[in-house]
């Protein structure tokens, strides 16, 4: 397998505790961070093995040792600093979501079109093979026909200079956790939804949604959904067919060392499925490095984040005008 020369763009939580971790089972898999801060970016550097810390994500792009970036930077950044990279030929792979709304992704999409590059959104959950088990026990008619799926995903944050409090950098719950119960519904289900409903409530300190509620409307399903800021850790989905229900406690945040359950229930009794402890940042890193040999065609092109970024606009403006709104 083609192991890629990864840059990773910004000392973010993320890339510190769960994507550079994961990343560095290959020792010449990493070789260049960069922050803000030439201190911080020499720090993680010695911790994880990396040849090169630089205090520019500019000099990052540059470096002609770089293949491909890895973007966590803040939401208000990413389609910025992606496009950077794609027309300097780096493959990359962007935290998401990918944009701020939809009309932010065309520019992206014409650069990477042009430069022939890899880019992907790093919806993570995607490569868990817990998720794809869901899928096929759903498309093999296990529950029967899926009426309705009801996911909650919320953790207690309520730091004003922590950049999910920020609008200005796209903070909020729906940005940064609702993507969730919307992209594994999505996956699940393989289908997207027709129109979308939603309610926000906003802090008055920091005007961003510290509750959103809302509803995918699918063909033959409906997903209700719950995400939270200000609400204590929790997390699962769960799907209501008309033969069982299937339940997933850890469908987002799942250890990287514990093996995942999901949990099957009908008119028989409860049956608990097990599927073994795998890093799913890991799974994330190799997949793409298969898509930009050639090895395996990439199944979430950014014309997948389009579809992504309509929905997120939709659910914006179904709360502002308190209305449904129906997806193209």
């Amino acid at each position: 397998m083609t192991v890629l020369r990864w840059g990773v763009l910004s000392s973010a939580k993320i890339a510190r505790e769960k994507v550079i971790p994961a990343m560095a089972n290959e020792p010449r898999r990493l070789v260049a961070v960069s922050s803000r801060s030439q201190t911080q970016a020499t720090l993680i550097a010695k911790a994880h093995g990396f040849s090169r810390a630089y205090a520019s994500h500019q000099a990052l792009i540059d470096d002609p040792e770089v293949d491909a970036v890895y973007i966590p930077l803040p939401n208000d950044l990413h389609v910025e600093w992606a496009i950077r990279a794609v027309n300097a030929g780096k493959h990359v792979l962007c935290e998401k979501p990918m944009a701020m709304n939809l009309g932010e992704l065309t520019p992206l999409i014409v650069a990477a079109e042009q430069q022939g590059v890899v880019v992907a959104e790093a919806f993570m959950v995607r490569h868990h093979p817990q998720w794809h088990l869901v899928r096929d026990l759903i498309a093999g008619g296990e529950l029967g026909k899926v009426h309705a799926i009801h996911g909650v995903f919320s953790y207690y944050n309520d730091d004003p200079d922590n950049i999910r409090n920020r609008v200005e950098t796209g903070g909020g719950a729906l940005y940064d956790i609702g993507v969730y119960p919307i992209v594994t519904s999505r996956f699940a289900l393989g289908q997207e939804p027709i129109s979308v409903l939603a309610r926000i409530r906003r802090d008055p300190r920091f005007g961003t949604d510290f509750v959103t509620s809302g509803i995918l409307s699918f063909a033959d399903t409906e997903c209700t959904f719950t995400v939270s800021t200000q609400a204590a850790p929790h997390q699962s989905m769960r799907f209501f067919g008309s033969e069982a229900t299937l339940t997933v406690p850890t469908p987002f945040i799942a250890a990287p060392d514990v093996s995942a359950a999901i949990t099957i229930e009908d008119k028989d009794g409860a049956r608990r499925l097990e599927v073994p402890a795998c890093n799913q940042y890991r799974l994330q890193t190799e997949a793409f490095e298969r898509y930009v040999a050639g090895n395996e065609q990439n199944p979430f092109p950014l014309a997948d984040s389009v579809k992504m970024a309509e929905i997120i606009d939709a659910l914006f403006l179904s709360a502002a005008d308190e209305r449904w709104v129906t997806l193209s």
